[in-house]
């Protein structure tokens, strides 16, 4: 199993995204309540959608690089934003998970 990030910088993963939905828009102004993206704006606090599968993208991320923050980028045109997200230690117990459909479904 193992991941691949858009960077490594230091003690942090780098992920990147730039949503053709909102590729002409403000970010912030896009995401503004908008929970069903990764992200969004909610009385001047950036909220992280841990349902959302960048989520769990973004936690594997972490823990096959054995980092533990990420730095995500959403870029469009107009602007971007940057948020740190720190792992989840709770998120650990998904590896056993992710390993048995791994040897089920992947290795003959």
């Amino acid at each position: 199993m193992g991941a691949s990030p858009d960077g490594l910088l230091g003690d942090a993963v780098i992920e990147v995204k730039c949503p053709y939905t909102y590729r002409k828009d403000d970010i912030n102004k896009a995401v503004k309540d908008n929970k069903s993206y990764f992200v969004w704006n909610d009385a001047k606090k950036r909220i992280v959608n841990v349902d959302h599968p960048y989520y769990d993208q973004i936690m594997g991320q972490m823990v096959f690089t054995g980092r533990k923050k990420c730095y995500f980028k959403v870029w469009t045109t107009v602007n971007y934003v940057v948020i740190r997200i720190s792992y989840n230690e709770k998120w650990t117990a998904n590896v056993p998970l992710l390993r048995k459909f791994y040897v089920e479904h992947f290795i003959p």
